[in-house]
């Protein structure tokens, strides 16, 4: 059985109702910097892989745009119980240049600001020329779930998208992507999609706390710390 939800999230505090059938729509405050995000190892939420150098088809909805254009958080996800598989796919704009971005969503010392419950992460190996990592993670979700160990490889092409399988670790399948997408208004569309199979049980409340919310929150929180970088190092990172 598929289960399937789709919503917004802004900066309105509402939840207001889905115009499509057996859709959802979500409005919710905006959130400090330091809120959670659900990403690579995720073990909620989970990705398939999106175009380097365009925003997926499903962004380019008017309804969707306007909403981005807003300040909202847009996603789309389905659960499918039957295979115990989760997938989303999620996005939102930021006032500022994929440079200023890039790093939060590469480097471990940005981890925590995004990873909920992440207790290590670690850098296990590099290619010379930069094109791949291998990170470790180490995760607890929550109280009822086991600390989750997880191995993944990440692609890089700098600073427009980073594709991310499983190697390792307690996960039984995890794939996924972040692009950046610049726009021609100096603004970033950032998308995150995700696609995973935990391997173990996972009660479905956590599953749809981290849908509806810690999803959105991490979202929120990496454009607050994007659009807090000054300037001159933004100028610095583009220059690398």
């Amino acid at each position: 059985m598929r289960e399937y939800i789709a919503g917004a999230v802004g900066p309105g505090g509402k939840r207001r109702a889905s115009p499509r059938a057996g859709a959802r729509t979500f409005a919710g405050a905006r959130v400090r910097p330091g809120a959670v995000l659900c990403v690579a190892a995720a073990v909620l939420v989970l990705l398939l892989p999106a175009t380097a150098r365009a925003q997926s088809p499903w962004l380019a909805a008017p309804a969707l745009q306007a909403q981005l254009a807003a300040g909202e958080v847009v996603m789309r996800s389905s659960l499918d119980t039957q295979h115990a598989r989760a997938s989303v796919d999620a996005a939102i704009r930021v006032h500022a240049p994929p440079q200023s971005i890039w790093k939060f969503i590469t480097q471990c010392r940005y981890a925590k600001y995004l990873i909920p419950g992440l207790r290590r992460c670690a850098q296990l190996r590099a290619a010379a020329d930069g094109s791949w990592v291998v990170v470790e993670h180490d995760i607890k979700y929550a109280p009822l779930l086991p600390m989750v160990h997880s191995i993944c490889r990440n692609d890089l092409q700098p600073p427009l998208r980073m594709d991310f399988h499983r190697v390792a670790g307690d996960l039984k399948d995890e794939t996924g992507s972040w692009v950046l997408q610049p726009d021609a208004d100096g603004t970033t569309t950032v998308e995150y999609r995700v696609s995973i199979k935990p391997g173990f049980w996972v009660p479905r409340v956590i599953v749809r706390r981290s849908l509806r919310k810690q999803l959105p929150a991490a979202l929120v929180a990496l454009r607050a710390h994007a659009e807090a970088q000054p300037a001159a190092s933004v100028a610095a990172a583009g220059s690398r």
